[in-house]
C-alpha cells in the first residue's frame, strides 16, 4: 500500500498503479525487505530505462556517508567494483546486490553500497552526481584506466578524461625520471589536488585546439594558477616535494 502510495504520489493514480502492476512480481523477495516504499519509485525509474549501461544512483546520509546504488543488466564483480570505489576515495562499509527479473524476461541487478569518506568527497559525489556516474561508466566498460588517480575525480572535481590526460603525462614523467614510480607520483598529486588541477588547466591551454580566445593569454594565466598552487603547497608544508617543481610544471 506505501508503494502504491508513492508511486501515485510522484506521477498520477493510472500510471502509478500500472507500474505497480507491471513490477509487482520484480520487487519481491530480498528487495522487499531490503528496500523502503519511498526508494521504489526511483528505483522503477532506474530499470525502465536501463539498456546497456550503469546507472547510478547517489543518496546522502551525512556529511561523511552515503549509499551507492548502481543498476546494471548484468552481474558486476563485487571485488572490481569494491576496487574501482577505493581508488575512487570511497570505502564501502556495508554492500547488498540483489538480483531481479524485470518485466519481459529482462535481467537486472541492484547493487546497494553503504560509503563512507571525507566530507569534501561526499560533497563533491552529491554535487556532481552525473560526472561521478560517467565516470563510473567508462571503468565500468573499460574505456577509463581504473587506479588509485582517479581519486581526482572527487577531490579535484575532474572529469574521467581530464584524470586520463594528467596520467598520460604522468606516464611520460615515470619514462624520463624512472627514480620516481608510479605510487609516488599518485600520492604527491592526490595530497595537492589543487596543484592537480592546475597542472591539467596549463595543458588544456598549451594543446586544446577548442580553447576560445588568445592561446597566449590563456598559456600565461594557467601558469600563473600553477605557480600559485605550488606556493600553496610550500606555505603549507616548508618542504616542497621536488617532483613538482622538477618534472610536472615542466611537462604540463
Amino acid at each position: 500500500d506505501r508503494v502504491i502510495a508513492a508511486l501515485v504520489q510522484s506521477m498520477n493514480e493510472g500510471t502509478g498503479r500500472s507500474l505497480f502492476r507491471r513490477y509487482e512480481e520484480s520487487f519481491s523477495g530480498l528487495y522487499r525487505e531490503a528496500t523502503q516504499p519511498s526508494e521504489v519509485v526511483e528505483d522503477i525509474q532506474y530499470f525502465e530505462r536501463l539498456e546497456g549501461r550503469l546507472e547510478v544512483r547517489v543518496l546522502p546520509r551525512s556529511t561523511e556517508t552515503a549509499t551507492l546504488k548502481l543498476y546494471s543488466g548484468r552481474p558486476l564483480g563485487l571485488t572490481e567494483t569494491l576496487r574501482t570505489l577505493q581508488h575512487l576515495g570511497l570505502t564501502v562499509t556495508e554492500e547488498l546486490r540483489v538480483p531481479l527479473t524485470l518485466p519481459e524476461g529482462r535481467r537486472g541487478f541492484l547493487y546497494r553500497f553503504d560509503i563512507e569518506s571525507t566530507p569534501d568527497r561526499i560533497a563533491s559525489l552529491v554535487a556532481s552526481e552525473e560526472r561521478f556516474a560517467k565516470a563510473l561508466r567508462s571503468l565500468d566498460e573499460e574505456r577509463a584506466t581504473d587506479d588509485p588517480l582517479n581519486g581526482l575525480i572527487l577531490l579535484g572535481g575532474l572529469s574521467w578524461q581530464q584524470v586520463e590526460v594528467l596520467r598520460t603525462v604522468r606516464n611520460h614523467i615515470l619514462q624520463i625520471r624512472p627514480h620516481y614510480n608510479a605510487e609516488t607520483v599518485n600520492g604527491v598529486l592526490l595530497r595537492n589536488s589543487p596543484v592537480a588541477v592546475a597542472l591539467y588547466r596549463s595543458f588544456k591551454a598549451r594543446f586544446d585546439p577548442r580553447i576560445p580566445g588568445d592561446r597566449a593569454e590563456a598559456m600565461k594565466e594557467a601558469e600563473a594558477g600553477v605557480k600559485k598552487a605550488l606556493q600553496a603547497v610550500v606555505q603549507r608544508s616548508r618542504d616542497p616535494d621536488s617532483l613538482l617543481y622538477l618534472g610536472w610544471a615542466q611537462l604540463a
